[in-house]
């Protein structure tokens, strides 16, 4: 029978997946949450994936009961705007985007002064 995992089972999982989300060092969340780094290692390799396939699987058993899957882009103003014909029940992906990194200055190559 496999071990159950703590972090599963622990009720701050959700502060944990987030801080492995955002590629928190092993160190500082296992510092704040009590847990060992090999803990906490074994719960992104182990648990996180498994509990993703498990979320969209059921998005797709959703798509399957006639729901659609939409694709929402920000208007000019940067907001989300449902298109028309779309339900409560459809799964609406929206697509961010990074803002533009500003432009590298141009540098000027030294001048040399002849000797």
């Amino acid at each position: 029978m496999p071990h159950e995992c703590s972090v599963c089972n622990s009720p701050i999982l959700r502060e944990i997946n987030d801080a492995l989300a955002k590629n928190e060092p092993l160190r500082s969340i296992a510092k704040r949450s009590g847990f060992s780094r090999a803990g906490l290692s074994r719960h992104a390799r182990r648990c996180i994936g498994r509990q993703r396939v498990e979320l969209h699987g059921s998005m797709l058993g959703d798509l399957a009961n006639g729901a659609k899957l939409v694709v929402v882009y920000p208007n000019e103003r940067g907001e989300y705007i449902d298109p028309p014909g779309t339900t409560e029940f459809d799964i609406a992906l929206e697509v961010h985007y990074d803002p533009p990194l500003p432009p590298k200055p141009i540098q000027k190559p030294a001048e040399t002064t002849p000797k």
